[in-house]
């Protein structure tokens, strides 16, 4: 439906409306829903937008894999092997 749309009222192919950011579509989609010469209306998924109606949304409790590797652990395991060893 919003292909049809998109064609039919803001004339773009398929591949141009994929080559638009998702900003720039949203734009175009919320500027279709209020014009009220155009018969379209969307209703987007709640994730669908990096932003909720109080604010950014905020994920808790998630693995942010900060113990996965640990460089200075690493450098120091190398040093310690490069060090002579006492004879």
């Amino acid at each position: 439906m919003i292909l049809y749309a998109v064609r039919r009222y803001l004339n773009f192919t398929e591949a141009e409306w994929d080559a638009l950011s998702w900003d720039r579509q949203r734009a175009y989609l919320d500027g279709m829903a209020e014009d009220e010469s155009v018969p379209f209306s969307f209703q987007s998924a709640p994730t669908a937008l990096p932003f909720g109606p109080s604010g950014p949304q905020v994920r808790t409790g998630v693995d942010a894999g900060t113990n996965v590797i640990s460089l200075t652990d690493m450098l120091a395991g190398f040093e310690a092997g490069r060090k002579p060893r006492g004879r």
